[in-house]
């Protein structure tokens, strides 16, 4: 039972890498959200009858762990026994090969998701530790850093920088970055069927952040890379549109062009803008200016989750016809009760509709 008992204060470490640049403040704040999510991340146990965190399991989960092992390797009938009903009732090893999937997942998403587009790509590696023997011992975390890739651009006279879009996952030594076929976004030639890097200027991360304002940063910079994976593109009055989808709901678009040889993010707009094809259709229905939109606020998302306007069907018919239904989706409304400001704009915005 040495084993056993040579486990039994077993902690989740988190170690620091390569994390030059971030601060120290920065670097305490990603080891507590590590440790936080850790706890909070749970996988079911033998057919859903038990639930067990990421950082439970691999702490004082890990004494049932040893348990189990060293009762397997014993000849006595009762310690038999008591390898049997151990088994049956939670089978801690081979939960632990399951605990290992969802380890590697959560160690992939949260990488991509403490990453800032603008400013670093973080990376964290699991590392179960072992003794001599093969025994687990317990759980570490490598915490790596690295700055974005930078890039200046000659934009309307200004030099602009922008950064490249990519994201880590557990294994990797370098990120992925995102690459498009360049010929899906120009008339495709003989010499132009090639991949080009995607990305991204400030301007186009301040408005996604500024008008998709009621989800977290993380989130909504985690679904441009994603939103890349299978790019859906429109061509609207001489612009390019990449469809920006966030938990399979449309939510807008990002104005992208050809720079330098790099696909660039210029700026990210939402449905109700008039330079998309459904703003277009919605200013066609309401009559609505660009000054109303911005009066009315309708360019920010909280507009449809902080108000009366989701409970008003006649107003959502509006928005649906006009193609921006996912504006109201459930599946992009986090918000607590308390959270909404449950103003009532919906009468009101309605009336000046019909007077236009």
């Amino acid at each position: 039972m040495q084993a056993l008992y040579s486990i039994k204060d077993s902690s989740l470490k988190i170690r620091q890498g390569n994390c030059s640049c971030l601060s120290n403040s920065d670097i305490k704040l990603l080891k507590q959200t590590i440790d936080k999510e850790a706890q909070q991340t749970k996988v079911t146990i033998k057919k859903g009858d038990y639930t067990m965190s990421i950082k439970e399991f691999y702490t004082y989960g890990l004494s049932l762990h040893v348990l189990q092992t060293w009762l397997a390797e014993q000849e006595e009938p009762e310690m038999q026994e008591a390898y049997t009903l151990m088994k049956e009732r939670l089978d801690i090893v081979q939960a632990e090969t399951d605990f290992r999937s969802h380890l590697f997942a959560f160690c992939s998403t949260f990488s991509m998701m403490a990453s800032e587009l603008n400013k670093f790509q973080s990376h964290v590696k699991p590392q179960i530790i072992s003794d001599n023997s093969g025994r687990i011992k317990g759980l570490e975390f490598e915490l790596n850093a690295y700055p974005c890739e930078q890039k200046k651009f000659r934009i309307d006279g200004h030099t602009r920088p922008a950064f490249r879009v990519g994201s880590y996952a557990y294994y990797m030594i370098h990120p992925e970055w995102v690459s498009v076929k360049r010929s899906l976004f120009e008339k495709p030639t003989a010499f132009n069927n090639i991949d080009i890097p995607v990305y991204i200027q400030t301007h186009a991360i301040n408005r996604l952040r500024e008008r998709i304002d009621t989800l977290s940063r993380d989130c909504v910079e985690l679904y441009v890379y994603l939103s890349f994976q299978n790019p859906v593109i429109t061509f609207f009055r001489g612009k390019i549109l990449v469809d920006y989808v966030y938990a399979q709901t449309k939510l807008g678009y990002l104005l992208v062009e050809i720079a330098d040889n790099v696909l660039l993010i210029k700026t990210f707009l939402l449905l109700t803008n008039q330079a998309t094809p459904e703003g277009e259709k919605l200013k066609d229905l309401t009559g609505l200016s660009k000054i109303d939109m911005k009066y009315w606020n309708i360019d920010r998302l909280s507009t449809f989750q902080k108000t009366d306007m989701e409970e008003n069907e006649e107003l959502q018919l509006i928005f649906r016809n006009a193609g921006c239904s996912g504006l109201f989706s459930k599946a992009v409304n986090f918000l607590e009760e308390e959270e909404k400001e449950h103003r009532s704009i919906a009468d009101n915005f309605l009336k000046y509709c019909l007077l236009e």
